[in-house]
């Protein structure tokens, strides 16, 4: 038997913020079309493997490799290509620092995490992101009156927690939560992130910001238990209540 749920641990960039598509993903496509190849928003999702979730140097050689495949001559290298969409990438964050560009929560979010505080059930954030670029976002976002401090958990080498898809962000999440791992849902959008969620050994449930099949099938074969596309299509605590009745 399962154990029952008790908590939630969810990645911050995808499920709760899509900075994805117009962030880190938007920054690779630019340097793919610096580098010779121009990508639209569906040829990046269905022909590079690691573009939600990265890291940004696999993405960087899987540009330069479809390059290649296809016959084209590479006007950059793999490490140049990284670097083009780094400084890029840099730009959209130094915009949102400044008020230049705004973020918001997903559609739906917000009243998900009623629901599941409302249900008694603990959440926490558990991200990858680096710490600049997420306190950045949170401070645009206004999420301090949502979350206290011991409520996130961020890769962190000081202090050994290791990024994705190592499981030590999720292992800590549900330490903070004072339950087990498996007791506790991970809710992630990058196959990186769903496989730090299974070495965990917590069930995991994909939220990912691309509708396509291409986006929702490597999510189920990393080992989601369901994948969604946006919080207005989820029941969050029905889902947990069939997490909980699974082998009943």
């Amino acid at each position: 038997m399962n154990r029952r749920i008790r908590g939630v641990a969810v990645d911050f960039e995808g499920p709760v913020i899509d900075f994805e598509k117009d962030g880190h993903h938007l920054a690779h496509r630019m340097a793919a079309k610096e580098a010779g190849i121009e990508l639209t928003v569906q040829e990046a999702v269905d022909l590079i493997p690691n573009l939600s979730g990265g890291p940004g140097k696999l993405i960087a050689e899987q540009i330069f490799d479809l390059m290649k495949r296809r016959g084209i001559t590479p006007q950059l290298n793999a490490e140049q290509i990284l670097t083009r969409s780094s400084m890029h990438f840099k730009q959209f964050v130094q915009q949102i620092a400044s008020g230049e560009r705004q973020i918001a929560p997903r559609p739906g979010f917000l009243n998900s995490l009623k629901r599941l505080r409302e249900a008694e059930l603990k959440v926490t954030i558990g991200s990858s992101t680096l710490s600049e670029e997420f306190w950045i976002y949170w401070k645009a976002i206004g999420f301090d009156e949502y979350f206290d401090g011991n409520q996130i958990v961020l890769a962190d080498e000081g202090s050994r927690i290791r990024h994705k898809p190592e499981p030590d962000i999720f292992l800590e999440t549900a330490r903070r939560m004072e339950i087990d791992p498996a007791e506790q849902v991970v809710i992630e959008d990058s196959l990186r992130g769903l496989a730090a969620g299974v070495a965990a050994k917590s069930p995991v449930v994909g939220m990912t910001v691309y509708d396509c099949p291409s986006a929702i099938i490597p999510l189920y074969q990393t080992g989601a238990y369901r994948v969604f596309c946006s919080w207005l299509e989820v029941d969050i605590l029905a889902v947990i209540d069939s997490l909980n009745n699974r082998g009943r």
